[in-house]
């Protein structure tokens, strides 16, 4: 058992391998990478990052102390303010509530993130920021250890390597320590992606499916709710399993139970939007702001580069009328209503941009695919995270493993091609949704485990192909 475990072969349900003791093997292996994932969260948050939010924390956490109080979703910007420069050594968040405070709505970020914080506050009584990290470092654990249980069924090695891989990776280890909406989408994704190869490779009935299909489609609007660029993932995700689902008789009305919780998801964020903006559109007020920051990601004939200040500078060229005041922390509208104009003003504009440089549209789709493939690829200077490392050397190392994602891919095929299209389906849903406008390094990292996926099954491709080599050699020499 131990060596065909070392050697990754791929497994079949009717193999012995899959009894008590396999069953006990395989889960001993995933809570020691659970183990070894937390262990290294936890150093992590206590000795590395140990302060590290979003810049909209101040934000989501403002609105949480209004829900908690009783209210609705609304923020005090000198709530915000003292949040942001605490950061995780904020305490008491609830004794800031201000009742004769005058109180504007959430409008900006999406409420997702509020709603976990006052839930957490609620189940531990610790009124700060903490709980949150917390509770992202158990998930992130959790879904490493879920990559082995799910992934082993296409090859030991893969599940392991995957596993291990995600639990050691210190861009991961520092999303999950980092106070922020970012980790939840990266968990829906994960979790998502992670049910569906599960669904690809086990015969169950149709009851076991339409509750992992009610799971999936939860998470999915824990997702969305979090971070609204997974808007269209449940469609995606609904086409693939019309194709994976192996109970073919109830296969579109267990679909159906995956997609409708979804769409009543899409449509609360609808209906939350409209009443917070007048504006029913399930994605942030600044749709168009960040386009434009899409174009200043790549030399433009704009010359703006992909920051938010660029544009707002580039927005009030366009229209003077516009006026801004910046805090310390975070830029804040000092009306709502602005931020609609603020909106109309980019939307007209890039009609325009769109009309007349489609090839530049092109240009920059092609780029960022090209990222989200070989993601040590950067793209300006502006909007560059340095690591200390030569570029030339990141992006070197990165289009050397495209030849091994190349194998990776090979060898996930001989383990199922659904398995593949359910485990790559993230990457390919940013590419497809998302690269033709905005990919920033935080959207990335939310699939990197793609790449260590196909990464780890290169490697024991390579391997497989020289053992058979010598066995080859070994059977001409015996001639």
């Amino acid at each position: 058992m131990l060596v065909q475990l070392t050697l990754g072969c791929s497994l079949d349900a009717d193999k012995g391998i899959y009894g008590q003791g396999g069953r006990r093997l395989f889960l001993t292996i995933a809570v020691v990478i659970f183990v070894v994932a937390l262990v290294a969260r936890v150093l992590a948050y206590n000795f590395v990052w140990p302060n590290v939010c979003h810049t909209f924390i101040g934000m989501s956490a403002s609105a949480a102390v209004g829900v908690n109080a009783g209210g609705r979703l609304t923020v005090r910007t000198e709530e915000i303010q003292r949040i942001s420069s605490l950061g995780l050594t904020a305490r008491h968040l609830n004794r800031m509530y201000n009742p004769d405070a005058s109180r504007l709505p959430l409008w900006e970020v999406e409420p997702g993130l509020s709603l976990v914080l006052v839930a957490l506050w609620k189940l531990t009584g610790v009124y700060d920021l903490r709980p949150l990290i917390w509770l992202q470092i158990i998930c992130d654990s959790f879904l490493c250890a879920i990559f082995f249980l799910v992934l082993h069924r296409v090859s030991v090695w893969v599940g392991f390597g995957t596993g291990l891989g995600w639990a050691l990776f210190p861009p991961q280890i520092q999303f999950a320590c980092t106070a922020g909406y970012d980790a939840w989408a990266s968990f829906a994704l994960i979790a998502v992606s992670s049910a569906m190869v599960f669904l690809c490779t086990r015969r169950l009935s149709w009851r076991a499916t339409a509750f992992i299909m009610l799971c999936m489609s939860l998470i999915s609007v824990v997702g969305l709710w979090t971070r609204s660029y997974v808007l269209l993932w449940p469609f995606l995700v609904a086409g693939l399993l019309l194709q994976i689902v192996r109970v073919k008789r109830w296969r579109s009305i267990l679909v159906l139970i995956y997609i409708i919780p979804s769409l009543f998801g899409i449509i609360g964020m609808m209906v939350e939007r409209d009443r917070l903006v007048g504006n029913p559109r399930p994605t942030r007020t600044t749709f168009w702001h960040t386009f434009w920051a899409g174009i200043g990601q790549y030399d433009n004939p704009y010359g703006i580069e992909g920051l938010d200040s660029s544009i707002y500078v580039f927005a009030q060229s366009l229209d003077p009328g516009l006026k801004t005041w910046f805090t310390k922390y975070r830029v804040v509208w000092d009306d709502p209503t602005f931020n609609m104009e603020y909106e109309k003003v980019l939307a007209k504009e890039a009609r325009v941009f769109i009309r007349r440089h489609p090839e530049i549209l092109l240009r920059n789709h092609f780029l960022r695919i090209l990222r989200l493939v070989v993601p040590t690829i950067r793209m300006t200077e502006s909007t560059a995270e340095g690591i200390g490392l030569p570029q030339w050397l990141l992006a070197a190392v990165g289009l050397l493993l495209v030849p091994l994602y190349v194998a990776g891919i090979r060898r996930w095929v001989k383990g199922g091609m659904s398995s593949l299209l359910a485990f790559i389906s993230p990457l390919g849903y940013l590419i497809f949704a998302l690269a033709p406008f905005y990919i920033e390094r935080r959207i990335i990292s939310a699939v990197l485990f793609v790449h260590i996926g196909l990464a780890v099954g290169g490697i024991q491709a390579v391997f497989e192909f020289i053992r058979s080599r010598r066995g080859n050699q070994l059977a001409l020499a015996k001639v």
